[in-house]
């Protein structure tokens, strides 16, 4: 594990995850940024080839290891 990845528990810039729940259910994302106030994170869906950001709550998604 290098210095710049989060703990296994943890998420991050970079991170994938998969949504298990609301209208992307079952898309894989790439986190984008986390609110550590609100426990909000930002992620990036591909949609017809174009990134489309997304804003998630924690139990909406899983972490894909």
């Amino acid at each position: 594990m290098s210095g710049t990845e989060p703990p296994s528990d943890e998420l991050g810039r970079g991170t994938r995850i998969r949504i298990i729940s609301g209208t992307f259910e079952t898309f894989e994302a790439i986190v984008s940024a986390v609110d550590e106030t609100t426990g909000k994170v930002s992620a990036e869906i591909w949609i017809f080839g174009k990134a489309t950001p997304v804003e998630l709550e924690r139990g909406q998604f899983v972490r894909i290891s």
